[in-house]
């Protein structure tokens, strides 16, 4: 690193100490920031004030509310007819209704419902509730909140006519007509769909979009979902490539992911991945692309300086992102080629447009700032909602001096489905959701006893994050070990119950090593996989795929209905189709 450059990096630290105290509570002061972090890149924006209003200080003792937040879905606000907005608060089990004069209405939900994708029709706003399993419908006419069941993990919504469509994680999309709720048709089925997103159209083409393969899907009644075209963004000056891992968001022809580098090797620091990308430099392991979707998949931009890319929006050809893990607004204007990111008081996890204005919910302070096109604050609008911080939740979402946070690889205190090469040999990303305290030794060789040694191994050498405190990293186990799995899709009872049956039987041993609510005897063995790994829990096995450490096997099916396998991986040889299939299902529940 250039002397020019580490004075750089170390005006762009010192510069930091002071902003999360002033950016908490003096929004002016903050945009202020905002506007001199622009002028002093040349318009590519100011990265290192956006995290540096996300905090860098680690000596803060443990802060936790009552109610454990859930993990960022995004995607939370929507804009109506009228010019207010409707905020989903996935945090507070909330629905805001909010003008540019303040609250007009909240609406609780019940504790757990994970309200996540908003979407207005007429006087109407309609919200996914996630973790219920329902659509909740809010008449800002009558004042009244209603709901409805739909299909398990709901996710995405849509508009096609007089009917609202639900994407659901399971790869079904249901119609629902608003005036008679009951009447619920199924659109597609496909298991091809799995780990569905995010519905939208293309004229009158409805395309679908994957989470975690980042793919977009063109559906048609009577065919075969088809895979639109979804190039990896150019690369970059390292000739490094990265490829589409995680699709946080699509909506009205957007699509903003996060690519994952497929080729080359990751720099271990450098100051442009703190203070924003100055041309020529390496961007780091992983970057966000906004894309185009309309008649296939094209990048528009590559924006690096957005980390957990939780929602996107577009007018007039300036794009807003919502980046959640350095609590700003990264504004892109393509026509002028510039980026440049806003730090905000606050962690946003919806924007939407108003005609020209801009609405950013920020969920911690709850609260709905309105900028217009040209980064004028327009109003400031504050839920006077208690306080949800988390210091396991800041720390997991929080960006790293590397351009990198803990959601990057675990979306939603998940997976990204994406297998890493390493140096000791390629790793698949576990799931952290559904229980982890309790499971130790941590990575797939069981070589970190602790999730001190974890966060040291992680956080500090491979994500360049600051190290911490004891107690702050017991925050963080204990923030994950409150994230629940993924609810089960529907499955056989009486198939689940004999799939049980042969899973703690001694002829199959599968319960000999994955054993106990969670799966795992927390063991390092060897069962003919390469090597000796640790066994790994059980949870979501209905939504993980690729599956073993490396990633060497597709899915469930191909490890319960295997050509031959080793038979210290449980014996499974001696079972029909049926049986397998028994032990399928059960499996499935998990």
């Amino acid at each position: 690193m250039t002397l020019p450059l580490k004075l750089a990096c170390l005006a762009a630290l010192l510069t930091a100490a002071g902003c999360q105290s002033y950016c908490a509570t003096h929004l002016e002061e903050c945009l202020a920031v905002r506007a001199a972090n622009a002028a002093s890149t040349g318009g590519v924006g100011g990265a290192g004030g956006a995290r540096s209003c996300n905090g860098l200080s680690e000596d803060a003792a443990p802060i936790e509310s009552s109610q454990p937040p859930p993990a960022i879905t995004g995607g939370s606000l929507t804009a109506m007819p009228d010019g207010t907005w409707v905020a989903a608060d996935a945090d507070r089990s909330m629905v805001w209704h909010v003008g540019a004069e303040g609250v007009l209405g909240r609406y609780p939900l019940r504790a757990g419902d994970g309200p996540g994708r908003v979407l207005a029709m007429g006087p109407r706003a309609f919200i996914v509730l996630r973790s219920a399993g329902q659509l909740a419908e809010l008449d800002l006419e009558r004042h009244v909140l209603s709901r409805w069941d739909t299909c398990t993990e709901p996710r995405g919504l849509a508009v096609r006519g007089e009917e609202l469509l639900v994407g659901c994680a399971t790869g079904r999309i249901e119609a629902i007509a608003p005036t008679a709720p009951d009447r619920r048709t199924v659109v597609l089925d496909s298991p091809g769909l799995a780990d569905l997103r995010d519905l939208t159209f293309d004229g009158s083409k409805l395309l679908v979009s994957t989470f975690r393969n980042a793919q977009v899907f063109e559906v048609q009644a009577g065919a075969s979902p088809r895979v639109l075209n979804a190039p990896a963004p150019p690369p970059d000056a390292s000739q490094r490539r990265f490829v589409p891992r995680v699709a946080w968001r699509m909506r009205d022809g957007l699509l903003v992911a996060q690519n994952e580098l497929n080729s080359g090797l990751p720099p271990f620091f450098t100051c442009n991945q703190y203070y924003g990308p100055p041309a020529g430099f390496d961007t780091g392991v992983i970057t966000t692309t906004l894309y185009r979707v309309a008649g296939d998949v094209r990048p528009i931009a590559t924006v690096p300086s957005a980390v957990v890319p939780v929602d996107v929006a577009e007018r007039d050809g300036v794009f807003a992102i919502a980046s959640a893990g350095t609590n700003a607004l990264v504004r892109v204007d393509v026509a002028n080629k510039t980026q440049v990111t806003w730090p905000l008081p606050g962690q946003p996890t919806g924007v939407a447009f108003s005609g020209k204005t801009l609405g950013v919910f920020l969920r911690e302070p709850a609260s709905l700032l309105t900028f217009a096109l040209d980064g004028e604050l327009l109003s400031n609008v504050s839920m006077n909602a208690g306080s949800v911080f988390s210091t396991g939740h800041d720390v997991f979402h929080r960006a790293t001096l590397k351009g990198i946070a803990c959601a990057s690889c675990h979306p939603e205190a998940g997976e990204d489905g994406h297998v890493w090469q390493f140096a000791e040999g390629a790793r698949r990303t576990p799931s952290l959701r559904g229980g982890l305290a309790g499971t130790a030794p941590f990575h797939w060789t069981g070589d970190l006893a602790d999730m001190s040694q974890l966060m040291m191994n992680v956080m500090n050498a491979r994500m360049g994050g600051a190290s911490q405190s004891a107690a702050r990293t017991d925050a963080l186990l204990a923030w994950l070990d409150a994230q629940p799995a993924l609810r089960a899709p529907p499955v056989n009872a009486d198939a689940v119950a004999r799939g049980q049956a042969l899973f703690e039987s001694s002829e199959t041993g599968c319960a000999s090593c994955h054993a106990g609510p969670l799966g795992t005897n927390n063991a390092t063995v060897d069962v003919g996989t390469g090597g000796f790994f640790q066994v790994p829990r059980l949870s979501e096995l209905a939504w993980r795929s690729p599956l073993l450490h490396d990633g060497s096997l597709s899915a469930l099916d191909a490890r319960v209905f295997p050509t031959a396998g080793p038979e210290q991986h449980g014996k499974l040889s001696h079972l029909d189709a049926a049986g397998r299939a028994d032990l399928l299902e059960y499996l499935r529940t998990r």
